[in-house]
């Protein structure tokens, strides 16, 4: 596998998700056009659908240059057999999004993902001290479900969501500002993780 591009591929995150440029990047240097690309959202269900051969490869989020250790990553994969099979990084850059019926004046809430918090502390305490900093649970941890929820009109409009920007070309959101990280060099490291029972 370490060498042919996979059946499927399980991502922790949805369309839009950082998880999913740098999916879709791996597997065109791969030439791999038919890989199923799986959205599960969360580590912990990359690893499980990895562990139950519901998919041939997950994909997660390990490391930011900014940030440190995915928290979410190491929970997940201390509780299954996973072995590592590909690693690489790409520099994520976070946009600030609101629903198109909203404007920054209504907006008291940023959700995101921990993560995404951590790449930005500088940034948002300069530029919007006012505002409540928090994340979803489960599947609402991930920037991309909290962007369908905007769009769904799950959540109110005084959220604002953090992170990729083609999730507002995807779920039609309002682009409030660029370019938000601390680091101009914020990288992510992302693993590739297969099956790998004791014996």
């Amino acid at each position: 596998m370490e060498h042919n591009p996979p059946s499927s591929l399980g991502i922790q995150g949805g369309p839009g998700s950082f998880n999913d440029d740098a999916a879709l990047e791996q597997l065109a240097l791969l030439a791999s056009p038919s890989t199923r690309l799986v959205y599960l959202y969360t580590s912990e269900a990359v690893c499980e659908a990895v562990a139950d051969a519901q998919i041939e490869v997950g994909q997660l989020a390990l490391e930011n240059s900014t940030g440190g250790v995915v928290a979410e990553s190491v929970a997940a994969l201390k509780n299954f057999e996973l072995r590592e099979v590909r690693r690489f990084e790409r520099r994520v850059s976070h946009t600030l999004m609101i629903r198109n019926d909203s404007s920054i004046e209504m907006i008291d809430t940023i959700m995101t993902h921990p993560q995404v918090l951590l790449q930005c502390r500088q940034s948002l305490a300069a530029h919007y001290p006012q505002l409540r900093l928090t994340s979803g649970e489960g599947a609402s941890r991930n920037t991309a479900r909290v962007a369908e929820q905007l769009r769904a009109g799950e959540l109110g409009r005084n959220i604002a969501v953090l992170g990729n920007r083609r999730l507002a070309e995807i779920h039609g959101l309002a682009i409030v500002a660029e370019r938000l990280e601390d680091s101009a060099t914020n990288m992510t490291t992302f693993g590739w993780f297969v099956n790998s029972p004791r014996n």
